[in-house]
C-alpha cells in the first residue's frame, strides 16, 4: 500500500514538473513618458517626485507603483521564457494586456503585442504600449496580462494580473495638436495653422485662452475666455480648437519663421507651449533655353507666379514727343513771329521813306 501511494505522489510531482516548463514570465518592467506640458516640465516635477520606472513584482496582486497621468504613454516590457531544455519550440507567441477602465463600460484598454516563435531555452523582451486617454478616470484600476503561444499541439499559456493607480491633476492643460499647412511657402506665401487643447485635468476651465504669435511675421491671433469641461465629462467639451490664416508679405526674406503657440491658464499663465516653424522659399523663376538661332534675339524670362502689384491687363503706350508738339509753344511761336514781321515792316517803311527823299 505504501508502494502504490509512493508511486502516485511521485507521477503527481513528475507531472507537475512537466506542466510547469514552457511559457514564462520572469520579468515585467513599466515606464512612464510624459507629456511636455509646462505644467510637468516646470512646476510639477519641483513639486513632486514622479516615479516613470518600476519593476513590477510577479506576485498575485501586485501593484504597479508608477506615476501615470491622462496624456502619458505607458509602456509595458515583459521578458518571456521557453523553460523547455529541447523541444519544443513555441510559436505564435503574442502578449496581450487589458486595462479595465473604472466607470468607462466598454472603453476598456487593450493592447497586443506583435506575434514571435522562441526556441527551447531562450527568452524574449517584447513591449507593449499604452496611450492614455484624458476621458479615464482617476484611481486604481486592474491590470491584465496575458500571454499565449503554440508548441507541438499544445497551447502555452500565462497570466498575471497586477492593479495600477491613474492620477490626474485638478488643473491640466494640454496643446494636444499643432498643424501647419503647408510647412513651407514660396510663391504663394499663405498657410493655416491649426492647434488643439484639452484639459487633462479634474476641474472645469473658463478662463482659458490660446494664442498664435509669430514676432518675426508681425503676426499674432488671440483668444480669451475659452471654456472647458473636465477630462471625465462630456468628451466633446473637454477640446477646442482654433485655425488661422497666416499671410506672409511678398517682401519677407527667405528663412525660418517661428510660430509659438501659447496655451494659457487664466488667460494669462502660459501653461503650455508648442514651436513651429514657417519655411519661406524665395518664388523660383522659370528657365528658358537658347537655341544657336535664338542667340541674336532678345529673350524675356517671366516668373512662375506674379509676386508684386500686378500689372497683368495694364497697357502702357509711348510716344513720340517734339517740342512742336507742346501746345504752350503756341503763343510763344506767334508772338515772336509777329514781332519779326514788325520789325520787317518798320525795315521796308524806312527804306521806302529815304527813297523819296
Amino acid at each position: 500500500m505504501r508502494i502504490v501511494v509512493f508511486t502516485f505522489v511521485f507521477l503527481l510531482l513528475v507531472a507537475a514538473s512537466a506542466l510547469a516548463d514552457g511559457l514564462k514570465v520572469t520579468r515585467i518592467d513599466a515606464r512612464v513618458d510624459y507629456d511636455n506640458a509646462y505644467v510637468y516640465r516646470l512646476e510639477q516635477q519641483e513639486k513632486l517626485t514622479l516615479v516613470n520606472y518600476a519593476l513590477v513584482p510577479l506576485t498575485g496582486d501586485s501593484k504597479v507603483n508608477v506615476d501615470v497621468f491622462p496624456g502619458s504613454n505607458l509602456t509595458f516590457t515583459i521578458t518571456l521564457e521557453n523553460t523547455f531544455a529541447d523541444t519544443p519550440e513555441i510559436r505564435n507567441i503574442f502578449a496581450k494586456i487589458t486595462l479595465e477602465a473604472k466607470g468607462k463600460e466598454g472603453s476598456d484598454l487593450e493592447e497586443k503585442s506583435t506575434d514571435f516563435d522562441l526556441e527551447p531555452g531562450n527568452e524574449m523582451k517584447i513591449d507593449v504600449k499604452f496611450y492614455i486617454p484624458f476621458d479615464v478616470e482617476s484611481g486604481s484600476h486592474n491590470l491584465f496580462l496575458k500571454v499565449e503561444g503554440i508548441g507541438n499541439h499544445t497551447s502555452f499559456e500565462a497570466n498575471f494580473n497586477s492593479l495600477i493607480d491613474i492620477k490626474k491633476l485638478g488643473h491640466d492643460l494640454r496643446i494636444t495638436k499643432v498643424l501647419l499647412e503647408p510647412s513651407t511657402v514660396s510663391c504663394s506665401r499663405q498657410a493655416t495653422l491649426t492647434a488643439e487643447i484639452a484639459n487633462a485635468g479634474s476641474n472645469n476651465e473658463d478662463d482659458v485662452a490660446l494664442e498664435f504669435k509669430a514676432p518675426s511675421l508681425g503676426f499674432d491671433s488671440y483668444d480669451k475666455g475659452i471654456a472647458l469641461s473636465a477630462s471625465n465629462e462630456d468628451p466633446d467639451k473637454i477640446m477646442h480648437m482654433k485655425t488661422a490664416k497666416i499671410d506672409v508679405p511678398a517682401f519677407f526674406e527667405a528663412g525660418k519663421y517661428p510660430i509659438f503657440i501659447n496655451l494659457y491658464y487664466k488667460n494669462f499663465v502660459v501653461f503650455d507651449q508648442k514651436i513651429i516653424d514657417l519655411n519661406v522659399k524665395d518664388c523660383g523663376t522659370a528657365t528658358t533655353k537658347i537655341t544657336p538661332e535664338q542667340k541674336n534675339e532678345t529673350i524675356v524670362i517671366q516668373p512662375t507666379e506674379q509676386t508684386g502689384n500686378p500689372t497683368e491687363g495694364v497697357t502702357t503706350s509711348i510716344e513720340s514727343s517734339s517740342i512742336l508738339n507742346s501746345p504752350m509753344m503756341l503763343p510763344i511761336l506767334l508772338g515772336n513771329g509777329f514781332v519779326i514781321a514788325v520789325i520787317a515792316v518798320l525795315v521796308v517803311f524806312g527804306f521806302l521813306r529815304r527813297s523819296r527823299v
